[in-house]
């Protein structure tokens, strides 16, 4: 889960599933000239958590892949940002009405996706029926063949880095990328105003 907040807006973000990972352990392995099996599964562990330092570094999802945006509170403007980006499709709008009931909406008629796919915005309808908040389903994130370079370098860096260091990885804990991994990605964050 990832909880992202502007100043007049709180969202939780769902996370529903995987895609395609933007850099294989066979990919790292023939990168860091590493020959060996025994160690795969550490090495996979290791690519999963320095691609999830480089998304949250960026905003950017590097897999496309399905989430869900739980807000509770109408944001002023109606538009709710997405902590992964970019937004590809609105898959579902439910909101919860007086009564606790959820209300199912169109999302072709409901949603519109902002132009660079940092945000949606919902109709007035939806936020007048559902006083109790509103849960959207998105498809987000880059197909393969979209993902940075920097970004794909960034995880190959931070991986191999960490392998050879053998700097404690934590499932629990969020991984965070070193200084030298953070300025590869500096340059695909989006910064608001």
């Amino acid at each position: 889960m990832i909880f992202s907040q502007r100043k007049d807006q709180a969202v939780l973000v769902v996370d529903l599933g995987s895609g395609t990972a933007p850099v294989s352990v066979s990919e790292l392995k023939e990168w860091a000239r590493i020959a060996r099996d025994d160690e795969d599964q550490t090495i996979g562990l290791l690519v999963a958590a320095a691609t999830s330092a480089v998304e949250a570094a960026t905003g950017l999802a590097l897999s496309r892949r399905q989430f869900r945006l739980v807000v509770e509170k109408r944001p002023r403007d109606g538009v709710i940002g997405a902590a992964k980006r970019p937004v590809v499709s609105v898959d579902a709008v439910v909101g919860t009405g007086f009564d606790g009931a959820e209300i199912d909406f169109d999302p072709a008629v409901d949603a519109e996706i902002s132009a660079d796919g940092s945000a949606i915005k919902l109709s007035s309808s939806v936020w007048a029926a559902s006083p109790n908040g509103v849960q959207a389903t998105v498809t987000a994130g880059l197909l393969p063949d979209e993902v940075p370079a920097g970004a794909r370098h960034a995880i190959l860096v931070a991986a191999a880095s960490w392998l050879e260091t053998r700097t404690a990885v934590d499932s629990g804990a969020r991984p965070v990328l070193p200084n030298a991994e953070l300025r590869l990605v500096r340059s695909l964050k989006t910064v608001r105003i």
